[in-house]
């Protein structure tokens, strides 16, 4: 993928990511805006036929225990179950820890931490933040910053909506990024939805006769693991 597409790509994450503090808190209690019933509509039709997401309406059931949720690109609070294999890889990044050896700190940057081979990673969530000369290819990271790239990476290409699954040249940059995730992918929770997804998309960019609920079960395999790391962010607070 063309340098100048991760960064468009970076750019619109970072985007939905500074929308969180944008959450409707309920909605029962709060008079949704027409803009707003518009993406209760969307979103409605993306998860009706889904058994393992549930619009939030009241923010205090995801205070409950056992009970995971996460803030969607639109910045509305979905409530969702975790399969096995989702909660497996959920275990594995809340015991994920960044390496010391190496680190420093930056001025101007408190809630970051720096690597002497020009990595950067957020100190809360441990997802990347920065690589050598703004591409991640372009250095060497260690094996225990693979994981933290790994996060950043299915987060960006699993935030897609079922109808920006439509355009083809979105499909094969996605299919790009995936193999960029198995390059550095150490588990196999990871390794098999990698596998599904580019089986999925691939599938779908071949096939000249592609329906509704095509794009809706590509979208759902892409937002697998998405999921598990918006959970994450969200339960941390971020």
């Amino acid at each position: 993928m063309k340098l100048q597409k991760i960064i468009i790509l970076l750019i619109s994450l970072i985007t939905v990511v500074g929308c969180t503090n944008q959450t409707v808190d309920t909605i029962e209690d709060n008079q949704p805006t027409l803009n707003q019933e518009t993406i209760l509509g969307d979103i409605n039709k993306e998860i009706e036929w889904r058994e393992d997401l549930r619009l939030v309406k009241q923010k205090e059931i995801c205070e409950q225990k056992q009970t995971h949720c996460f803030e969607d690109r639109r910045g509305f609070l979905i409530e969702t179950q975790l399969n096995d294999q989702q909660d497996t890889f959920f275990n594995l990044i809340k015991e994920y820890e960044l390496p010391e050896k190496g680190s420093y700190e930056k001025e101007g940057y408190s809630k970051h931490v720096f690597y002497e081979n020009g990595y950067a990673f957020y100190k809360d969530t441990k997802m990347l933040y920065a690589a050598p000369n703004h591409d991640i290819n372009s250095g060497n990271p260690t094996e225990d910053q693979y994981l933290g790239i790994v996060m950043m990476w299915i987060e960006l290409y699993g935030s897609n909506s079922p109808t920006e699954l439509e355009n083809n040249e979105n499909v094969l940059s996605i299919i790009n990024g995936l193999q960029n995730i198995r390059e550095y992918a150490q588990n196999e929770e990871v390794i098999s939805w990698v596998d599904n997804s580019t089986s999925i998309l691939q599938s779908l960019k071949d096939n000249d006769q592609t329906s509704e609920e095509d794009y809706l079960q590509a979208w759902k395999e892409l937002s697998l693991l998405s999921n598990v790391v918006r959970v994450y962010r969200y339960e941390l607070g971020n």
